[in-house]
């Protein structure tokens, strides 16, 4: 059992934990902070995803943070074999880790990043209203 916490000087929040194949975790959600205590990059907009990762015994090894210069809430994550498939929601433009057109007031956002968490790439599409509910509700 871990009993850690992991944070900045404003908000964090935890959406999901991926099992990594070291017996570590992946901890995925988002932040709002500066740089400060445990979150060690530069805010991209209002808030970010944001990616720790800790190894079995809650050690941290890294962490990183995408985003555009809006907001960004990352949802959650899964293991594939590029590394890890994030998903989220965006209301950035083109700016920071974005390069892909904004479609909506607020998108739906995938990114992919390697097991060190290094971007691979990112894409974004329109989601109406009522998918978010759907999606929401699982």
């Amino acid at each position: 059992m871990i009993g850690k916490t992991y944070g900045g000087s404003r908000y964090e929040t935890l959406n999901d934990a991926l099992k990594t194949e070291d017996e570590g975790f992946l901890l995925i959600g988002s932040t709002n902070s500066p740089v400060s205590d445990e979150v060690t990059e530069t805010p991209r907009g209002d808030s970010d995803f944001w990616l720790v990762r800790i190894d079995s015994t809650g050690q941290k090894l890294w962490d990183r943070r995408f985003g555009g210069n809006g907001s960004e809430i990352c949802y959650g994550g899964i293991q594939n074999t590029e590394g890890y498939l994030l998903f989220g929601e965006t209301n950035s433009g083109t700016s920071g880790d974005k390069t892909s057109t904004a479609r909506g007031q607020s998108d739906f956002w995938l990114v992919q990043i390697r097991p060190d968490g290094t971007l691979v790439w990112e894409k974004r599409w329109v989601v109406p209203a009522e998918m978010w509910l759907i999606m929401a509700l699982g």
